[in-house]
């Protein structure tokens, strides 16, 4: 059960209070260029929690205003890509997957989920060929 707001202190809590006065300064979408880190995670922690309860318009509004904030934080164009898949945005989301893959190189998440949503789109070649750059960086099943 959450806190009420006068016991303070959760995260939640914080966080909304954080979201509060950042909308209550006027900020704007070149304001939010000068978001400092804890006001950043603020906002994820937000967009994480609506992404949570299934309230991805929500989720996906948030993550919109953090990639607008840092475009070049993984993290952010992952989430954004998820609400925005959650939501039936399949072409938005890869978007955001493809970003968050040239940011990581390395790593098979962007490109699987990317893979999920091609398959949605229809583009099962595309979708396949995918996965087989996934397995690559996973390492071969033998050395699993």
């Amino acid at each position: 059960m959450p806190k009420s707001a006068d016991q303070g202190g959760s995260p939640a809590s914080a966080s909304h209070e954080a979201l509060r006065h950042i909308l209550d300064a006027g900020a704007s979408m070149g304001g939010l260029q000068g978001l400092d880190e804890a006001q950043q995670q603020a906002l994820y922690a937000i967009g994480h929690g609506a992404y949570e309860q299934g309230r991805y318009a929500d989720a996906l509004k948030m993550f919109c205003l953090l990639v607008a904030c840092d475009p070049l934080e993984a993290r952010y164009l992952l989430a954004l890509g998820a609400a925005a898949q959650e939501l039936g945005l399949y072409e938005h989301a890869l978007q955001q997957y493809a970003a968050a893959a040239a940011l990581q190189l390395d790593s098979p998440r962007p490109l699987l989920h990317g893979a999920e949503c091609l398959y949605a789109l229809g583009r099962r070649r595309d979708a396949l060929d995918t996965l087989d750059m996934v397995l690559e960086l996973c390492g071969s099943p033998e050395r699993a």
